[in-house]
């Protein structure tokens, strides 16, 4: 089954499935619409119209542009400028529903990781005060549990950033930087003397 057909897919269940299944798909299918402004017959509809979408960071379009490939048969995401909603794409309102919830859920889903990783960059290279308290496991709940252990296997996967090697190298590349300038003007004066 095509991820496009899944709104379709619940208007029909909601309309002919059995019991349980029917009054989910209905429930699901009613909220979607509810969120996203959008009836049933403009669902049954085939046409595409624009879809505007707002998104903040360059993460958030790369996440967009990458659902666009995967699930909508590469649809184009376009840029708008002078506008405060600045992006948009083309999808029929099946498509619309499917694709604004999927960004939705993935967009919560990245922040919620990267929050994880921000927590374990910190850690990994420990920025915070040498005194600083540190907090029993123990007292944390499951879900902080959960995140801890999550972003203590994540810093393994990092490197250590030594903050006095950035230094030296950032000081060692203006040395060279400024030895090379002085030869180039250097060679330039000889050069000037030689042509005179």
């Amino acid at each position: 089954m095509e991820k496009t057909e899944i709104v379709k897919k619940l208007k029909a269940l909601s309309e002919r499935g059995i019991a349980g299944e029917k009054e989910n798909a209905t429930k699901l299918l009613e909220k979607l619409m509810k969120k996203y402004g959008i009836t049933e017959e403009e669902i049954k509809n085939e046409e595409t119209k624009v879809v505007n979408v707002e998104l903040r960071t360059d993460a958030e379009k790369r996440i967009c542009s990458q659902i666009l490939y995967a699930y909508f048969n590469n649809a184009t995401l376009y840029r708008r400028f002078g506008t405060k909603i600045s992006f948009f794409t083309n999808l029929t309102k099946a498509q619309e529903i499917e694709f604004k919830y999927m960004l939705s859920v993935y967009i919560d889903s990245f922040y919620k990781e990267h929050d994880v990783f921000v927590s374990a960059f910190i850690q990994k290279n420990k920025i915070f005060p040498k005194d600083a308290p540190t907090t029993n496991i123990d007292e944390l709940s499951a879900e902080e549990k959960a995140k801890s252990l999550k972003a203590s296997l994540m810093t393994q996967g990092m490197e250590y950033t030594v903050i006095r090697k950035s230094l030296e190298e950032t000081t060692t590349t203006k040395k060279k930087e400024n030895v090379k300038s002085s030869k180039t003007k250097a060679n330039k004066s000889t050069t000037k003397k030689l042509t005179k």
